[in-house]
């Protein structure tokens, strides 16, 4: 028997090879982890051409997320995500539920408008975006951090686990009258 992340429950209930017993991962991220941690080469994503282990993403959303922590992301606050679809965004989704928060989606298509109020709703403060989608983001937004900008802050970050004190279920509230078409 498999999860979704392809590790046999005995695996993931048994614990580490010394007989050790852990308990059985609460969260994504947390599960994330786990498989990184017992096969770091298995294969986590595939988007087009690109095939990415368990290992590499694993570290860089540590890295990203000990960022979001710097800029005071935790449990119940909000983290804009507007790139496209792409290896990237698996990474991004990830290292948001490592630092705690939770991830405010807006399809990098949508009109200035609605994105800004989506993100007011939210009272987001920072946006992982992109170099293509970044002029399309409300100007007022105070971090908006560029996967595929050279000179990533986060890329000297710890590549460690982090805490991130978050309840296992983070929930996101949005106001569905505020978001008209």
């Amino acid at each position: 028997m498999t999860d979704v992340f392809g590790v046999s429950a005995p695996l993931r209930e048994e614990g580490s090879a010394d007989g050790g017993c852990r308990e059985s991962p609460r969260t994504i991220h947390a599960a994330f982890e786990a498989v990184a941690a017992a096969t770091p080469d298995k294969t986590a994503v595939v988007f087009g051409d690109e095939r990415l282990t368990f290992g590499g993403p694993n570290e860089r959303a540590n890295q990203l997320a000990h960022h979001l922590q710097s800029l005071g992301i935790g449990p119940d606050v909000g983290v804009g995500v507007a790139i496209e679809r792409s290896a990237d965004l698996i990474v991004t989704l990830v290292a948001i539920l490592k630092a705690g928060g939770a991830y405010v989606p807006v399809d990098p298509g949508y009109p200035l408008e609605r994105v800004t109020v989506i993100f007011d709703d939210a009272n987001v403060s920072v946006v992982v975006t992109s170099a293509a989608t970044a002029s399309r983001l409300p100007p007022d937004i105070r971090h908006k951090l560029q996967l595929d900008h050279g000179n990533n802050q986060w890329a000297r970050a710890s590549t460690e686990n982090p805490t991130s004190g978050a309840p296992p279920l983070s929930r996101t509230r949005r106001r569905s009258s505020s978001i008209r078409r």
